[in-house]
């Protein structure tokens, strides 16, 4: 067996289906199977997921991470891709993928951009510019693996000792990998996923959300001023994680000067997203102003606080 795709799922009984059948229509000479850890559902997941699926398992345990990690057990292939049930792959994502790791033999992992499954203006300008931004992060040797597309040798994901039990498991796991050999973003090929977390939370509230639990993960000292530091969906204290950014008025040199280049580049592709959004959609002007001044403002405050932490720690 080459490659084994497991999908962990949750009550998913409205997505798994057109995911599984992307997973099946792959077009491509590469032996794969399927497997769907399940969290002991209480939808018709498990039903659906038996027609498509080589393997159901269920888990006793609801955990993302820990269910991704229940499915590598059960696994055959060589290679473990990781696939979220609101996820729809592109018909040639096994055969492109494997061709990565054939074409360099020191590629642990990686992932494929993204776009949402639903387009309207907001959520086109964000899946550019966080795929952009994903990718600047890739440039500087900083690279993300999103859960909902991670590919990986199976080797190396045993020897990581796989998906943990935190909030962001992804970028946790990103960060262990990438600490083992070479990891990456890539932008030349891209799955469909679902926009849910954003359109359930709002679009700038999530950024923080994210972010609040990225750095609560990594820094563990921060958890004091921080109000996300459990995978819950509740609203944080946005005054004093405001100020406690204010406070921080010390940067290096290094610190400071990689925080300007992320402020040009966040502004330039803001501009250029806006723009092309604004005449895809038949926005105003308003409209395109307003979008941009509040992600380039959201991002950058991001940004510099990466810079800030980074440099202290």
């Amino acid at each position: 067996m080459d490659v084994s795709v497991i999908i962990p799922t949750l009550n998913e009984e409205k997505n798994i289906e057109v995911c599984l059948k992307s997973v099946i229509a792959q077009e491509t000479d590469v032996k794969y199977e399927i497997i769907v850890c399940d969290g002991k559902r209480e939808d018709k997941t498990f039903e659906i997921s038996k027609k498509y699926a080589d393997k159901v398992i269920l888990s006793d345990v609801r955990s993302i991470g820990l269910q991704r990690n229940r499915g590598a057990n059960s696994a055959a292939g060589k290679y473990f891709l990781f696939v979220d049930a609101d996820t729809i792959l592109p018909k040639d994502y096994v055969e492109w993928g494997m061709n990565k790791f054939n074409s360099d033999s020191n590629m642990l992992g990686f992932c494929a951009g993204f776009k949402f499954s639903n387009p309207n203006p907001k959520m086109v300008f964000t899946e550019k510019l966080l795929c952009s931004w994903f990718d600047f992060n890739d440039k500087i040797d900083f690279p993300t693996l999103l859960g909902f597309n991670t590919f990986v040798t199976a080797d190396a994901f045993k020897i990581s000792g796989g998906f943990r039990d935190v909030p962001l498991e992804d970028a946790d796991f990103a960060r262990r990998l990438h600490k083992m050999g070479k990891t990456c973003f890539f932008t030349d090929n891209f799955v469909i996923t679902s926009p849910r977390r954003l359109d359930e939370m709002g679009l700038l509230f999530s950024l923080k959300y994210y972010f609040e639990l990225e750095l609560s993960t990594r820094y563990p000292n921060l958890k004091d001023i921080l109000s996300s530091t459990s995978y819950v969906e509740y609203r944080p204290d946005e005054e004093k994680l405001h100020q406690a950014f204010i406070n921080i008025s010390t940067y290096t040199n290094n610190s400071a000067e990689l925080t300007d280049i992320m402020k040009d580049y966040i502004r330039k592709k803001a501009d250029k997203f806006t723009e092309e959004l604004r005449q895809q959609f038949n926005e105003t002007n308003v409209w395109a102003k307003k979008t941009n001044d509040q992600a380039i403002e959201n991002i950058i405050v991001v940004s510099q606080s990466i810079s800030y932490i980074t440099s202290r720690s």
